[in-house]
């Protein structure tokens, strides 16, 4: 028994996939390369996620441990894997694992999530006008991030109720091209979706500003 650690990534329509039936994905691919995948006790594919990502959030820096039967090169099961994908899945890397390393979906900490804000279109601007909208939208949400609490209204199907984000909330920074880069621990009494940044932010300023969301990162 093998196993291996991939990376890979999720955009388009892979990012629609739900962590439900991601195993099967990986699992039927696995399949068609030729790499023979071990199973649980209750016949599912053994694979393990670093961490739950909400459904339409694409992102560069996935990562699985997977068990496998036979020893496999990296590079034939990398090209393997990705002949066989769906459209938006690549996978960049796969390495083995010893018996030491802990499980990934125990070690991963914290991810990282960039949030690029949509703040008009420039050809209805005049420079200075655009260049406002920039320093007003960069003031608004420092000083949002900043609040001792951030609370966010959170809808369900059958409650409604505010969460305070602001102890999720590892570290943040504003890049030169607007975009926020923000750390969230894993450690939450809640599944952490990354739309509660942007939520909690446009009711904080009473706005719409709309934006694209990517995972970049997950810390372990």
């Amino acid at each position: 028994m093998y196993r291996v650690r991939v990376t890979y990534t999720k955009s388009k329509e892979a990012s629609f996939i739900p962590e439900k039936d991601l195993k099967k994905v990986i699992e039927t691919a696995m399949v068609r390369a030729g790499i023979y995948i071990i199973y649980t006790k209750d016949n599912e594919p053994d694979i393990e996620f670093a961490d739950h990502i909400s459904l339409g959030i694409e992102s560069t820096a996935e990562i699985c441990d997977i068990k496998i039967k036979e020893h496999v090169e990296p590079a034939f099961m990398i090209k393997g894997l990705n002949r066989e994908l769906p459209v938006g899945m690549v996978v960049l890397t796969a390495e083995y694992l010893s018996d030491i390393d802990i499980p990934i979906s125990k070690s991963a900490y914290a991810v990282t999530y960039e949030i690029i804000p949509d703040l008009g279109d420039r050809t209805k601007m005049t420079n200075r006008e655009y260049e406002d909208r920039r320093k007003w939208y960069r003031f608004r949400m420092e000083e949002y991030l900043e609040e001792p609490a951030i609370l966010v209204l959170v809808k369900s199907m059958d409650r409604s109720e505010r969460i305070d984000i602001k102890p999720a909330i590892l570290s943040y920074e504003m890049h030169i091209n607007d975009a926020l880069r923000i750390t969230i621990s894993k450690d939450t009494q809640y599944i952490f979706n990354p739309n509660y940044v942007m939520d909690g932010f446009n009711e904080f300023v009473n706005n719409k500003i709309d934006y694209t969301i990517k995972r970049t990162k997950i810390l372990f």
